[in-house]
């Protein structure tokens, strides 16, 4: 069976999607974000890898009548979605005969929403792992097409799990491509009262509650560690970000950031931290 699909995404990951897809001759219009100044710089750009391989590429969100153009010119079989920021409304989700479908870096109904990997290592989990489901008018509640499981190590930090989940996204492409060609999709529901949805992080979300235990808060030290912004802690306009750290035996009397033998602890609500990478910056600002 051939497929015409259009594909909207972003990021590196799209870019792997889009490696997986092209070769099954699938490919019939692809859109990206508009303009961002982090797009071909810190991760790879969909926009330019759809040039790449000479498939018709625009940029554009759901609030532009272009957008609706565009799919409605190619009339795709399938629409197939990867971090792609923008909500479909259902006149766009709708129009495909299979449907249109999203990968998703969860285990979904787990981790609903943004920055799920994130989310995860802050709650302490210990496997994430990634969805293809169908879209519908919630988020990120569709039938569940397929899903891979991901351990996570407790020494490992957010960008090892990254650099670990990028070829998933191939692996599941190629398993659910195949699938759509042999007519033989499976369609699990999701129980909707298990899972909870979550938003955006912004690099000012990277505070670091005190009020919180040593594991606690190392594991926000992971989550939040290159290549994103950081957890830290700011007094008198100086800007500590902590990039990895162990627990440590140490104790101090107070929480907060400590000096012992020019090293660097910080003082949780029950054991300290041992800081083994970190940035000192000034701020405007404390916190």
């Amino acid at each position: 069976m051939k497929l015409k699909i259009v594909f909207l995404g972003n990021h590196t990951v799209g870019v792997q999607v889009l490696k997986a897809l092209y070769p099954y001759g699938c490919l019939s219009g692809v859109v990206a974000h508009p303009e961002d100044p982090e797009d071909g710089n810190k991760y790879l750009s969909v926009h330019d890898y759809a040039n790449e391989l000479n498939v018709p590429v625009i940029r554009a969100s759901p609030k532009m009548p272009l957008l609706l153009d565009f799919i409605n010119k190619i009339k795709p079989d399938l629409i197939w979605v990867t971090d792609y920021k923008y909500l479909l409304p259902s006149e766009i989700f709708l129009l495909p005969r299979l449907g249109a479908i999203n990968l998703h870096p969860s285990l979904l109904p787990k981790f609903k929403g943004r920055a799920s990997l994130n989310w995860a290592m802050i709650h302490g989990e210990n496997k994430v792992g990634l969805t293809a489901h169908f879209i519908d008018a919630d988020v990120d509640t569709g039938d569940i097409i397929k899903q891979v499981e991901l351990p996570i190590h407790k020494h490992e930090y957010i960008g090892d799990v990254l650099e670990k989940i990028y070829p998933l996204y191939r692996t599941i492409t190629n398993d659910v491509i195949t699938m759509f060609l042999n007519n033989n999709i499976q369609r699990k529901p999701q129980n909707s009262a298990l899972g909870s949805i979550y938003p955006a992080r912004k690099p000012a979300d990277g505070v670091i509650n005190l009020n919180k235990n040593a594991y606690e808060i190392l594991n926000f030290i992971r989550a939040l560690s290159r290549p994103y912004p950081g957890a830290f802690l700011i007094k008198d306009r100086m800007k500590t970000t902590i990039w990895k750290a162990n627990i440590s035996e140490k104790k101090f009397e107070t929480c907060g950031l400590h000096s012992l033998n020019n090293e660097i602890y910080l003082q949780c609500t029950d054991h300290s931290l041992k800081i083994t990478d970190y940035t000192i910056t000034e701020e405007s600002f404390d916190v």
